[in-house]
């Protein structure tokens, strides 16, 4: 990982995020991993228009997805999945939390 001004900034950023839309990861070591640092979020679970469908109550969608062939395919369904109930996808802190951890896994974080 980088500095930790800038990882406790990215876990602000997330924090904040999390507060008022949703934050989509694989499994639930990576929902925990995040919970020790106080970002929401949720596993996805079944199919994934299904899933997109339940949870469209947001503006923006982060994907946090792992950072492998699997993990973007699965991101790229779920991007168009919120997509077609109007939710954006927020790429830019997506970016930013692979940028700064340097992780390919979620889960790293613990």
């Amino acid at each position: 990982m980088r500095d930790e001004e800038e990882f406790l900034e990215l876990v602000d950023s997330l924090k904040e995020f999390s507060e008022e839309n949703l934050v989509v990861v694989e499994g639930k070591k990576d929902v925990a991993a995040l919970e020790a640092f106080g970002v929401k979020s949720k596993e996805l679970n079944g199919n994934n228009y299904l899933f997109a469908e339940k949870n469209s109550d947001t503006k923006q969608v982060l994907l946090l997805m792992d950072f492998d062939e699997e993990g973007e395919l699965i991101r790229k369904k779920l991007k168009e999945a919120f997509s077609a109930n109007g939710v954006e996808e927020n790429l830019n802190l997506r970016k930013k939390f692979w940028a700064v951890t340097r992780l390919s896994h979620v889960e790293g974080l613990k």
